[in-house]
């Protein structure tokens, strides 16, 4: 993404379309990044690279959003609140904007824009505009979006935002080489210090505490099972497993309460039932009615039970 908008400059354009398709194909909701270099290319009067970059992005949202999903809306999901159809979502926001702090409190907001401009924020100078008003299709979508972790900067939503505001400081720095020595190492520690400071207060260190050491070998042993499953087999597992298997065509979560019949799945992967877990009762359930149905249930490990109705490698 980086190299890019740096190459959105270069009057040759082989590098650029080739990295712009490279950063598209990485989500569809990637065209925002691409409506972004578009606004990017207009500032730089390349008139014809935005209009191209723009048509581009358009087209390969029309094709990622037929293929690139199983299932769900997640625009329906995450700005549903703001209408049922795209054309009342922009009218809400262009006549009820103040609908979006139902939402998206304005003190997250605050702390988001804070938490991604702060590392940067003493080398912005005029010259970042062009730069920084090229981010905004991605920061504004996630400033109204009703799922709150696209305004936590430890989540991925953000990673798009953040070559706009490399290249702002980039196209900044020539202001820099008429500042004196001493002034230019303020800014330089002033950076290093804000940065430092930026990542202890938004990166969720105490998270690796309290959620990913004491989960790593857990994760682990499921990452072997989950290989152990072929590609092309029907799975119904837990909302927090079905996610690793999201290339698969028929993957379900029990918390869906529509998994039933349990008999059109091949595989049928749980975390071992825990009486503190509120699916305690639901994982019983299924594994009794799973062996009822000829299904062989093993424990690969100390944390899932297996479920499945043919021969597997994981029980050789």
């Amino acid at each position: 993404m980086l190299i890019a908008i740096y190459e959105s400059k270069n009057r040759k354009s082989f590098v650029y379309y080739l990295t712009l398709l490279i950063s598209l194909s990485a989500k569809k909701s990637q065209v925002l990044f691409g409506i972004g270099v578009s606004i990017y290319s207009l500032f730089n009067g390349d008139y014809k690279k935005s209009s191209i970059t723009f048509l581009i992005s358009i087209l390969w949202w029309n094709v990622a959003q037929k293929y690139s999903a199983v299932s769900g809306d997640y625009i329906n999901d995450r700005l549903g609140y703001l209408g049922s159809t795209k054309l009342e979502i922009i009218n809400t926001l262009l006549t009820k904007p103040w609908i979006v702090f139902s939402e998206s409190p304005i003190d997250s907001i605050f702390l988001y824009t804070l938490g991604l401009v702060l590392p940067f924020i003493l080398l912005f100078k005029l010259k970042s505009i062009p730069a920084l008003i090229s981010c905004l299709p991605i920061f504004l979508i996630n400033l109204i979006s009703s799922n709150g972790s696209q305004r936590e900067l430890y989540s991925q939503y953000s990673i798009s935002i953040l070559p706009f505001i490399v290249v702002g400081c980039s196209d900044s720095l020539i202001i820099f080489k008429d500042l004196s020595v001493r002034l230019r190492n303020i800014y330089y520690y002033l950076s290093i210090f804000f940065a430092i400071a930026s990542f202890i207060g938004y990166s969720r260190i105490g998270y690796y505490h309290s959620r990913y050491f004491p989960k790593l070998k857990e994760s682990i042993a499921f990452h072997k099972v989950k290989e152990a499953i072929p590609a092309n087999a029907s799975i119904l597992t837990t909302d927090n497993l079905a996610p690793h298997f999201a290339n698969r065509e028929m993957v379900q979560n029990i918390e869906d309460n529509v998994y039933y019949p349990l008999d059109k799945y091949e595989y049928i992967l749980l975390p071992i039932p825990n009486d503190n877990n509120h699916t305690y009762t639901t994982r019983l359930q299924i594994i009794s009615t799973a062996k009822k149905i000829g299904m062989t249930c093993i424990t690969p490990n100390s944390y899932q039970i297996l479920c499945h109705s043919r021969n597997s490698s994981i029980e050789k």
